[in-house]
């Protein structure tokens, strides 16, 4: 599938690489940002959605910006009937009052469990009997009672169904397994799998792999890398995938991963 993307500010539309897109608007206003997704037989369908921005909006001095954050992710953004969706929540809070989730735009908000709620990235899977067009949306409430949405959309298809092209395969990095290494700390080992369409992929390898920005020794499918204290860090990669039919493409890993909280004795 070919994704482009337009912002509504003034340029055209662009292509979109990845699954996420970023950017700035340098005016208030309201935009219409629209995606366009076109398949191998140049079949287009396309969803708008307004985003208002506003000036001079400023969180309180004692609140940090990144506390203000909700982000979502979806594995897969197509799906199949009756496939588990595995929504995440990869905002970095560790802990919130309050966090729910709402399958539907019409639905009814669920709330996750306390221990959830003292989880990094925590997850909850959903499935879906009928396909369409699904508004996923994440509400978090923050310890200072503020709420923050973030929704996603998702497409659910019946297999074999027309208009869409085979979905990219998903890959998602392991929990890592934690050794001694000696005087230097810990040794974390990352275990890259492919979770989804995994029938269609011939062979895949890591290509770049950082933990806090630190590069980490690549081997194949695993990365490791020796640390000496704990924390909240962010884990990027990146992984080159061949597919049955001959294809080859590169890809960076979102979602879950992004970040690990790792604990050190």
């Amino acid at each position: 599938i070919q994704r482009e993307i337009s912002w509504g500010d003034g340029d055209d539309f662009a292509p979109m690489p990845d699954q996420e897109a970023r950017h700035v608007f340098t005016k208030p206003g309201s935009y219409q940002v629209t995606l366009r997704r076109t398949d191998s037989k140049r079949r287009t369908v396309t969803a708008t959605k307004t985003v208002t921005v506003k000036a001079d909006i400023k969180p309180d001095a004692d609140t940090p910006a990144a506390a203000l954050l909700c982000r979502l992710a979806l594995t897969p953004d197509i799906a199949l009937v009756g496939e588990h969706v595995t929504a995440t929540d990869v905002s970095g809070h560790a802990h919130v009052t309050r966090r729910q989730i709402r399958w539907t735009a019409a639905g009814d908000y669920e709330d996750f469990t306390p221990a959830e709620n003292a989880l990094v990235n925590p997850e909850r899977q959903n499935t879906f009997a009928s396909p369409g067009h699904y508004e996923v949306t994440l509400k978090l409430t923050l310890p200072d009672q503020r709420v923050v949405t973030d929704t996603r959309h998702l497409e659910v298809v019946q297999p074999g169904q027309e208009g869409l092209a085979p979905r990219q395969p998903v890959f998602v990095i392991s929990s890592p397994d934690v050794s001694n290494a000696g005087d230097a700390g810990k040794r974390l080992t990352y275990t890259i799998t492919a979770a989804s369409n995994a029938d269609k992929i011939a062979s895949f390898h890591i290509d770049d792999f950082t933990f806090g920005g630190r590069p980490a020794h690549i081997d194949g499918r695993q990365a490791s890398i020796v640390i000496s204290t704990g924390g909240q860090h962010e884990v990027r990669a990146q992984i080159t995938y061949q597919t049955t039919d001959g294809q080859s493409k590169t890809i960076p890993l979102v979602g879950k991963q992004l970040r690990t909280v790792i604990e050190v004795k």
